[in-house]
């Protein structure tokens, strides 16, 4: 039986330590970095941030968490969206496949009147994947590297992020609701090439979004658009 190789995925602000010693709790080591009971480390700052991170309900020790934030220097439209996974437990969780974000969400949300907000193009690409789909995807990969690990007591990003106003069709600001589930799937072969694959969907995650005036796009105009200048 082949299992799928594993990948880390984990975030670029993570600090990895090389001590093999149990420790009981979250330990302070210097004034920057604390060591969970992994041996691994984390800026508490960075922690104190993901803590603040709207989630749901754990899970077998998992947990879907919602990042919204305004990156400088960002080539989508802003506000963007990033999905995480929390592992709550002192286990590494092995073996969920890294399938892309548009096949993993169901997603919706609601304007400040309560109201659904019509999904683009690109938001309706949000939709988890069939079996067919994820076994299409698995056959048109490279052998290994299609499965992410999450490391004991901090998480894993999901691979991509949404931005809010090429998901949606936003037509006014205020403050917006996000609604959001999140499958996961572990997969397997056989000795005899069949694909075996297990899911769990993570409890739904509600998320307020502030959309400011200016995340508002711009309405497209017409092919045959013309300027106000006079015709003589």
């Amino acid at each position: 039986m082949r299992i799928f190789l594993l990948t880390a995925g984990l975030f670029a602000g993570l600090l990895f330590s090389t001590s093999g010693a149990e420790q009981s709790s979250i330990t302070k080591v210097n004034n920057n970095v604390a060591t969970n009971n992994q041996g691994i480390s984390v800026d508490p700052d960075f922690q104190q941030m993901m803590d603040s991170w709207p989630k749901g309900v754990a899970t077998n020790g998992l947990i879907c968490a919602i990042q919204i934030f305004r990156p400088a220097g960002a080539k989508e439209l802003l506000p963007l969206c990033c999905v995480n996974v929390i592992n709550t437990t002192t286990n590494w969780i092995k073996g969920y496949l890294d399938i892309p974000l548009q096949g993993l969400v169901e997603m919706e949300l609601f304007d400040p009147l309560g109201n659904q907000v019509e999904k683009t193009a690109v938001g309706k690409g949000y939709d988890v994947w069939t079996d067919e789909q994820i076994e299409r995807w698995i056959n048109g990969r490279p052998r290994g590297g299609t499965a992410f690990r999450v490391s004991p007591l901090l998480y894993c990003k999901t691979n991509g992020r949404i931005s809010f106003p090429e998901a949606f069709t936003l037509k006014k600001s205020g403050e917006y609701t996000l609604h959001l589930r999140m499958r996961l799937v572990q997969g397997d072969e056989d000795s005899l090439g069949q694909i075996h694959l297990q899911r769990i969907w993570l409890p739904e995650v509600v998320a307020k979004v502030q959309i400011r005036p200016e995340d508002i796009p711009l309405p497209d105009l017409p092919p045959n658009a013309q300027t106000n200048s006079l015709t003589k």
